[in-house]
């Protein structure tokens, strides 16, 4: 490539390849070269390998090179046009070529594309390109699209992907915050602030017994034992749970309690003591129920006769009257609600 430099005379077709500016041979100056022209010299250049290819043995031949030398321009028929202005447009080819694929392999080192734009490049890459291992230019051109192409497309890729890692991110956090608050949620429902409640309110001398419930005390069971006794065994045995058992008697409660705490404290109270008075009202009919069924069986044979059922009139008689009264006591609770 060194032993092939432009003349200075003709660098300027080294730019376009279509006018340059004339070759000197004897003080004459040739024509100028269109596009035509310079691709016609090039192909005749390529049909002698024994001028550019170094490993043809005619390579280095003096003789076979002049003869093709001759042969070129006895083709070209330009005036003026002879062995040496053909040596030297024939140097000028192949330095303008050399500086073309110096130019391509930078742009493939760097990444950005290149095409020469010479109309006769081409041509001449055809053959020359057997020694500078350049390849064929639009075979150049397709791969290196194609490498622009998978460069994108692994660009694209790696951008999706990170989008994707950013939207899985996202979808964590939001899940986590949702569990976080239904977790709060499900305590606040399990654990009502009762204390809260209680704390406020303060219950009139009139409302302290809404329902009546301290004339129980005065209820004697048909057994002989004071009515408040059975209630509290009754209360002990039935309606307590368990230590340390929950059901969901124990949720309901709670969650009572919670929808309480939505509702304005006047309302709440109301509803509060409407609650307890159907409770009781129902508690106390279990009471009478339970009560029934343990009273102690008659004692003396059935022959006893009208004396024995005059006696057991008199019991039968003030349980009735106990039970009109709890009766009585509750709907007196109930009336004081409405």
């Amino acid at each position: 490539m060194s032993g092939y430099m432009p003349d200075e005379m003709n660098s300027a077709e080294g730019d376009d390849g279509d006018h340059p500016r004339g070759m000197f041979s004897d003080g004459v100056i040739t024509e100028r070269w269109d596009s035509r022209c310079t691709v016609r010299f090039v192909k005749l250049y390529g049909m002698y390998p024994c001028l550019w290819d170094q490993r043809q043995p005619e390579y280095k031949n003096r003789h076979a090179r002049d003869q093709a030398v001759q042969s070129i321009v006895d083709a070209m028929g330009l005036e003026g046009f002879d062995i040496q202005a053909c040596r030297r447009k024939i140097r000028i080819i192949r330095s303008t070529y050399w500086n073309e694929c110096a130019k391509i392999s930078r742009s493939v080192a760097q990444g950005t594309p290149y095409s020469p734009k010479l109309v006769w490049f081409p041509l001449a890459n055809r053959f020359l390109s057997k020694i500078s291992g350049l390849g064929d230019v639009q075979n150049w051109k397709t791969e290196h699209e194609h490498q622009a192409q998978q460069q994108s497309q692994q660009q694209h890729q790696h951008q999706q992907q990170q989008q994707q890692q950013q939207h899985q991110q996202q979808q964590q956090q939001q899940q986590q915050h949702q569990q976080q608050r239904h977790q709060q949620q499900h305590h606040n429902f399990l654990t009502p602030d009762v204390p809260r409640i209680r704390g406020m309110v303060k219950l009139e001398p009139e409302e302290a017994d809404p329902i009546g419930l301290d004339d129980v005390d005065d209820v004697e069971g048909e057994d002989g034992t004071d009515g408040a006794d059975g209630v509290d065994g009754v209360d002990e045995a039935s309606f307590c749970s368990p230590a340390g058992a929950e059901d969901e008697f124990d949720v309901f409660g709670r969650s009572v309690a919670c929808q309480l705490k939505q509702l304005p404290l006047r309302e709440a109270l109301q509803l509060q003591m409407l609650i307890q008075a159907l409770i009781s009202k129902h508690r106390l009919r279990w009471l009478q129920e339970q009560q029934q069924q343990q009273r102690p069986a008659q004692a003396g044979p059935a022959s006893a006769g009208g004396a024995g059922a005059g006696a057991g009139a008199g019991p039968r008689g003030g349980a009735a009257a106990q039970r009109a009264d709890c009766w009585y006591q509750t709907q007196r609770g109930m009336d004081r609600l409405s």
